[in-house]
């Protein structure tokens, strides 16, 4: 997130423009899908515009990655109110990091914590039969717990982070996120 507000305040783009004819809602890019949402948002300000565009999908500024390290910048909405831009019953994504899924056991030990972050995010599994060896997961793992093994791909799950970068930049389809049988109870609880 840094590195964002570093390159806001580097390039200090003079107009951000989002298009949200059309939005994502779910676990996105991948596994979202597509929703009428209608509006285009433009602002000066890009951190204004994402503040926006976050408060019209339901999320609090608190819960925003990007407003946790930087404050919400001062916000003018011109043509509607925030309340009648607010997409009704957007699905968020799901939780995917130790903090916003697990913010409720807040008494458990961190390595209790940890554990179960792990066992119920999904994980990236490499289906053999539709692995070509290109080797663009392997590139894409931002801590190299992939690695070729006789022209196919190989988790390390003990390193993995559960980014699953190597499942959006797949081409075949071949990397699958898979959930734990505990992940899976509690995901279809969850709705």
């Amino acid at each position: 997130m840094g590195m964002l507000l570093d390159l806001v305040d580097f390039l200090q783009p003079r107009l951000t423009v989002v298009d949200a004819v059309v939005g994502m809602e779910g676990d996105g890019p991948t596994w979202g899908r597509a929703r009428p949402v209608g509006y285009l948002l433009a602002g000066v300000n890009p951190l204004a515009v994402d503040w926006v565009m976050g408060r019209m999908m339901g999320f609090p500024a608190a819960a925003v990655p990007l407003f946790q390290i930087a404050p919400p910048p001062p916000v003018e909405v011109r043509g509607l109110t925030l309340d009648e831009a607010r997409v009704p019953d957007f699905r968020l994504p799901s939780p995917n990091t130790l903090e916003d899924g697990l913010e409720g056991l807040s008494w458990l030990p961190r390595r209790v914590k940890e554990y179960l972050s792990k066992e119920l995010l999904p994980r990236p599994r490499v289906n053999p039969k539709l692995c070509i060896g290109c080797a663009r997961c392997e590139e894409s793992c931002p801590q190299h717990a992939i690695q070729l093994h006789d022209q196919t791909a190989m988790v390390d799950l003990n390193l993995c982070i559960r980014c699953w970068c190597c499942n959006e930049v797949c081409p075949q389809g071949a990397v699958e996120l898979s959930r734990s049988r505990l992940g899976r109870l509690l995901a279809s609880a969850r709705g």
